[in-house]
């Protein structure tokens, strides 16, 4: 502190007025069929196409989503050349998901039922995820020096967003510059959820339920943040003309899995009152915490290492191992006249 040596230089510069729009088209057939008195089934097939976050400026002053083709080697960061800013990544048109479920009855008084199902759930990307990289194509949202890029720029404090601008001109030498880059290919969302569960009805008013449940998540965005990036004893950079870019690197290599027993003791409304229990057992787990936000809206922590995002594979943010709730209802007497 005293000798004036910044440890790092962190500036966000912003981003100009804009607004965005994004083409999303579904469509689905679904249909149940008895079979016998005792066995009803569901199938259904539902398919979405989503296009591509564009965005344009609201006032004179550029804006534009700045991204390129995909590297040929990661650690390396050999990113490839610029990309279209109207379709800075491609549409992703291959999602079906299929759904089947059934529902048997067991028992000919009907105090038993067996229900499950599976089905395939696509999201679109949200736009936060991807509108975040947008900004003055030569002066990024955000830049970040780490402490031996500082010391080359012989940068002291105080410093001002005017004087760090210079700075990041002289980085972009005329070229796009960058804070955030996608995956070109990256792919939307989806879950696989699965689950099965048996009813019983104990005599009128009186119901137990026991369910198992499971959620498999693929194609999840993952945020790499790259001022991660450098060599840990250098501090250099695998590729300094890509500049000091403060966002993250965005591909679609995030999974998550949930688990959860649930079950459930009920009371249906009569003599003017009702109760139910609930317990859950459950356990999840992601690779960087199952969101699917842009950064700043997700509630999981910055990644260790930029080359092994697996290294921090722990509970997801939604993970609670033990839940019991229940709730009573009383209805007082009416009130003559």
């Amino acid at each position: 502190l005293l000798a004036n040596i910044p440890q790092s230089l962190n500036t966000s510069f912003g981003a100009p007025p804009h607004d965005s729009d994004m083409d999303q088209y579904s469509g689905f057939i679904q249909d149940d069929w008895r079979v016998g008195s005792h066995l009803m089934l569901n199938l259904g097939l539902r398919y979405d196409y989503y296009g591509v976050v564009k965005v344009r400026p609201t006032t004179p002053v550029e804006v534009e989503i700045v991204n390129f083709e995909a590297p040929t080697d990661l650690r390396k960061l050999d990113f490839g050349a610029l990309r279209d800013p109207l379709r800075p990544y491609e549409p992703d048109g291959n999602n079906f998901g299929p759904r089947a479920g059934f529902a048997w009855t067991v028992d000919e008084h009907e105090r038993m039922v067996v229900r499950g199902g599976v089905g395939y759930l696509f999201s679109p990307h949200l736009a936060a995820t991807v509108r975040h990289s947008a900004a003055n194509p030569y002066i990024p949202f955000r830049i970040v020096y780490n402490r031996t890029e500082v010391a080359a720029r012989n940068i002291k404090w105080p410093l001002y967003t005017d004087e760090s601008r210079v700075f990041a001109l002289a980085d972009a030498g005329g070229r796009r510059s960058v804070f955030s880059l996608f995956d070109p290919n990256i792919q939307v969302p989806y879950t696989i959820q699965s689950m099965v569960s048996v009813q019983r009805s104990f005599a009128r008013t009186m119901a137990a339920e026991v369910s198992y449940l499971r959620t498999d998540g693929n194609d999840f965005p993952l945020q790499r943040q790259f001022t991660q990036a450098f060599d840990r004893q250098t501090g250099v950079r695998p590729n300094p003309a890509l500049g000091a870019p403060g966002g993250y690197y965005v591909d679609s290599s995030q999974t998550m899995v949930y688990n959860g027993l649930q079950t459930s003791l009920r009371k249906r409304f009569s003599d003017r009152y009702s109760w139910e229990v609930n317990y859950t057992l459950a356990k999840s787990e992601a690779t960087q915490g199952g969101n699917l936000s842009a950064y700043y809206i997700a509630s999981f922590e910055n990644n260790q290492d930029f080359w092994d995002p697996e290294f921090d594979r722990g509970p997801a943010s939604n993970d609670v191992r033990h839940r019991l709730n229940g709730s009573f209802i009383y209805e007082l007497p009416g009130i003559s006249g």
